[in-house]
């Protein structure tokens, strides 16, 4: 399966993780290097070092200590895409969040089911789309 391991805007992107272990652990704010997760862009960052990292066979520690705002617009760039590139088993087994709760673990819950109900069926939601104009 291909993949797409830079993001769609060419950004600097930092690497915060040693290249020595078989996992690895991504601190949300370092990479976004302030404490709110509210843009697709500061997403597609993630997602970038994120899939990166899946091709390298690694595992992924996405850990959101210290953010205070998430926004379904970064979930969807920084994970939901995933769902694009990689099956639901291998996100299941590669991918572990850590602090993310409450409301934001809802929100995360509510973006990764649309974004496997439209890679099921993506007809559907235009349908949807086109029906609500």
């Amino acid at each position: 399966m291909e993949t797409l391991a830079t993001p769609i805007r060419k950004r600097e992107v930092y690497d915060y993780t040693p290249k020595t272990t078989d996992e690895i652990h991504l601190l949300v704010k370092n990479i976004l290097q302030h404490d709110t997760a509210i843009t697709y862009e500061d997403g597609e960052k993630v997602y970038a070092l994120i899939s990166q990292a899946f091709i390298e066979k690694k595992k992924v520690i996405l850990d959101f200590q210290g953010i205070t705002l998430v926004i379904p617009a970064f979930l969807h760039a920084a994970i939901g895409e995933l769902y694009k590139d990689f099956d639901s088993d291998f996100l299941n087994n590669h991918l572990i969040l850590k602090n993310i709760e409450g409301t934001n673990k809802v929100l995360l819950d509510m973006v990764i089911k649309y974004t496997k109900q439209y890679i099921a069926d993506p007809e559907a939601f235009e349908r949807a789309i086109k029906s609500t104009f």
